[in-house]
C-alpha cells in the first residue's frame, strides 16, 4: 500500500553509543529545544488563524510554537484537516505546552519523499506491497494518553496487518530537517524508541547542510546496552538503548555539473520492517551508493 549556517563540529560528529546513553539522563524536552545550527523562530499561540499565519510567514521549515494546551493541540490538529493543511505536528511536548511544527514545503519535502518512495518500491520488488502500509501524517502517542506528548514523523511504514488500527507505530521512521539541528533530530528520535514502548525498530534522519553542500543520513536501532554500569545483562530485564548503526555523508563535488559521492549505502533490515525473518526471495531493503547519489543530485536540481 503505497502511501544555513554552518554548523559546529560537535554536530557533524557523530554520536557514539556511550554518548547517546549519557544524554538518556538530560529531558527529552531539554534535547529537543537544542538549536545549535540555525534559530527557529518561536511563536506564542493566540488563535487558530493567527497560528496558520504564522507557518505561512515561516521561510524554513520549522516553527516553535509555545502556550499550546492538550485542548489547543486538538483543535490545531482538526483544524489543519479541515483546511486541507499538509505542514506536521513533529512533536507535541504536553507538560511544556510546545508545539513543534515541520512546514512540508521544498527542500524539506524532497528529504524524505524520495527516500521512503524507494524504499517502498524495493518493498514491491519481493512482492510486498500487500504487506506494508506507509504513512506521513499519522499522530502517535502512548496508548490511551489522549493528555501525553504526541509526535509525527515525516515518513513511516510499518507491517500490514501485524501493525493496523488507531493506536499502532511504524517500524520505520524517518525525520528531516533543514533548519532543524542535528541534535534536535537526535532527540526526537529518542522520543520515538522511548514513546512507542519500543515498538519502533528503525529512525533515519536526513539533515540537510546547504551552505557545505552535504545531506547527512543516519540509521538508529536500538540495542541492548551491553557494558553500561549498573545494566543487568539477562535477556528478562536487557535494558535497550539507541545506537547508531550507520551515518553516511552525501557531500557535493566541485565541476560543473557538480557531482555526489555518498560514503556507503543504506541497509534497512527486513525482520526489523516486517517483524519476521525473510523468507525465499525476500532479503533486506539497501539504497546503494549509486541510488543515494543520484538522490542527492535530484535534491540540488530541485533547489535545496
Amino acid at each position: 500500500m503505497d502511501p544555513h549556517s554552518t554548523a559546529s563540529d560537535e554536530s557533524r560528529r557523530p554520536p557514539t553509543a556511550t554518548s547517546l546513553a549519557s544524554s538518556s539522563a538530560q529531558t527529552t524536552e531539554a534535547v529537543i529545544i537544542r538549536m545549535e545550527e540555525e534559530e527557529v523562530p518561536m511563536v506564542r499561540f493566540s488563535n487558530l488563524n493567527q497560528l496558520f499565519q504564522d507557518v505561512d510567514a515561516t521561510l524554513g521549515d520549522a516553527l516553535f510554537v509555545e502556550d499550546v494546551s492538550v485542548e489547543d493541540f486538538h483543535d490545531i490538529d482538526e483544524e489543519r484537516t479541515r483546511r486541507l493543511r499538509k505542514f506536521r505536528l513533529r512533536r507535541f511536548v504536553a507538560d511544556r505546552n510546545l508545539l513543534i511544527i515541520a512546514i512540508q514545503r521544498s527542500p524539506h519535502v524532497q528529504l524524505h519523499i524520495p527516500l521512503f518512495q524507494k524504499i517502498y518500491n524495493n518493498i514491491c520488488a519481493m512482492g510486498l506491497e500487500e504487506s506494508w502500509m506507509g504513512s506521513g501524517a499519522a499522530t502517535c502517542r502512548p496508548r490511551n494518553r489522549p493528555d501525553a506528548d504526541a509526535g509525527e514523523a515525516d515518513s513511516t511504514g510499518a507491517p500490514w496487518p501485524q501493525r493496523r488500527g488507531p493506536g499502532y507505530w511504524p517500524t520505520l521512521v524517518i525525520l528531516s530537517g533543514v533548519s532543524f539541528s542535528q541534535s534536535h533530530l537526535r532527540g526526537e528520535m529518542r522520543w520515538w524508541f522511548g514513546a512507542s514502548n519500543h515498538q519502533v525498530k528503525i529512525v533515519i534522519l536526513v539533515k540537510a547542510r546547504i551552505n557545505q553542500g552535504e545531506v547527512i543520513l543516519e540509521k538508529y536501532r536500538e540495542h541492548p546496552a551491553h557494558g553500561r554500569p549498573g545494566a543487568i545483562n539477562t535477556r528478562a530485564s536487557e535494558v535497550l538503548e539507541p545506537q547508531l548503526d550507520q551515518s553516511i555523508v552525501i557531500s557535493q563535488t566541485a565541476g560543473n555539473p557538480a557531482t555526489h559521492h555518498a560514503t556507503g549505502a543504506l541497509v534497512l533490515e527486513f525482520d526489523q520492517l516486517f517483524l519476521r525473518a525473510p523468507g525465499p526471495e525476500e532479503h533486506d531493503v539497501v539504497l546503494d551508493i549509486q541510488y543515494l547519489q543520484h538522490y542527492a543530485d535530484m535534491l540540488w536540481r530541485c533547489g535545496v
